[in-house]
């Protein structure tokens, strides 16, 4: 055979065969499988405020609107209530493009009292899956309204309040507050008397408390006779005859305060001023147990007398002496002595004595003592 046709003729055949592998990987190639595409849907609020409402058989109708805003078709495949009191209804065909709906939802209030919020969960095909639409409501029945005005609870009453406040009095002046105790049984709760502080008058509406019912105390807080600056906290106690708890507390909290507008013109214009000349005291490393004295001393760089009103501290480990009736006049040095008592404090320690004097720019003061406290058998 002629060697140029036998070359020939084996490339021939190389690319036959070449051509037909590739056929072959071709052919056995899959095609893509086309995308679905997913709806989505859109409400227009997820979230609805019934207000107040009152606790009747019929239900409250609430509305979820939605559209789908996804390029494929969605379906809710289920709706699922937190609670039995709600009962959804919707569209179980799909829903196309574009297409609009809504979610109704069937609240029964009945057997239900005060705030309320309420889940319904949405679960779809779509893209997400889950929804979570909200309603809140304020169910305005009997045990609702008691419990709104009556929030504090002693024993078998109820009170609109515990506290008696009187953010700020005057010291020479007189203030009153009201409160009320409410009784939610079926018996009446007797008053037998009330104990309070002597510069407090407590007064009450009636000796009992009918089923059902309350009673008013006013407080009246009679500042002068209080003799006292800065903030005070005071027990009220009033006795029943209440099987649960007997013995009924009110807290009465005051900040008594000096009354500077009552200052003249020339006053005003020359007030004392504080001045710590030993602001903090260190004693250094003390034992436990140990009871250690110190004297802070102070000055007035003011024209008018300073009077120091009261002194407290953070603790009832310290003790002070001090004589409050002598003004410290211009230019004037004065001493605080200071008694600790260490009790079982370990460690580094800051104990702070505070002031309250007529600086009418300032009349809140402190002191500081530190001390580093090591244990000791």
């Amino acid at each position: 055979m002629n060697i140029k046709l036998s070359y020939t003729f084996a490339t021939a055949l190389v690319i036959l065969f070449t051509t037909e592998v590739s056929l072959a990987q071709k052919s056995t190639k899959t095609k893509p499988k086309a995308v679905t595409e997913k709806g989505a849907l859109f409400f227009e609020s997820t979230f609805i405020s019934l207000g107040s409402v009152q606790d009747k058989e019929e239900p409250i109708k609430l509305v979820y609107k939605y559209r789908n805003i996804g390029k494929g078709k969605t379906t809710i495949t289920n709706i699922k209530p937190d609670c039995g009191c709600s009962k959804p209804k919707w569209d179980t065909k799909p829903i196309a493009f574009d297409q609009k709906g809504e979610i109704e939802v069937y609240f029964f209030p009945k057997e239900l009292s005060g705030n309320q919020t309420k889940t319904i969960t949405v679960f779809t095909d779509g893209e997400p899956n889950v929804y979570y639409l909200k309603f809140t409501a304020f169910i305005d029945d009997v045990n609702a309204r008691v419990a709104k005005a009556y929030p504090s609870k002693q024993g078998n009453t109820l009170f609109d309040s515990y506290e008696v406040k009187f953010p700020t009095i005057f010291n020479y002046a007189t203030d009153s507050l009201y409160r009320t105790i409410y009784n939610p049984t079926a018996k009446p709760i007797k008053i037998f008397g009330i104990d309070a502080p002597k510069y407090m008058t407590v007064t009450k509406d009636k000796d009992y408390i009918a089923p059902n019912s309350e009673v008013g105390f006013k407080f009246k807080y009679k500042a002068k006779e209080a003799n006292d600056y800065g903030k005070k906290l005071d027990e009220v106690i009033v006795y029943t005859d209440d099987s649960l708890e007997p013995k009924k507390k009110f807290l009465v909290r005051a900040n008594i305060i000096e009354d500077f507008d009552q200052l003249s013109k020339k006053e005003k214009a020359n007030p004392p001023i504080f001045v710590a000349v030993t602001p903090v005291i260190d004693l250094g490393q003390i034992k436990t147990l140990s009871t250690h004295t110190v004297t802070f001393t102070i000055t007035n760089k003011g024209k008018s007398p300073l009077y120091v009103r009261k002194i407290f501290s953070t603790c009832g480990c310290t003790t002070t002496d001090f004589d409050y009736s002598k003004p410290i006049k211009k230019g004037k040095k004065v001493t605080i002595t200071v008694a600790y008592n260490t009790n079982y404090d370990i460690g580094k320690v800051e104990k702070q004595i505070s002031l309250i004097t007529n600086t009418p720019n300032q009349t809140l003061h402190n002191l500081v003592l530190k001390a580093n406290i090591v244990y000791t058998r």
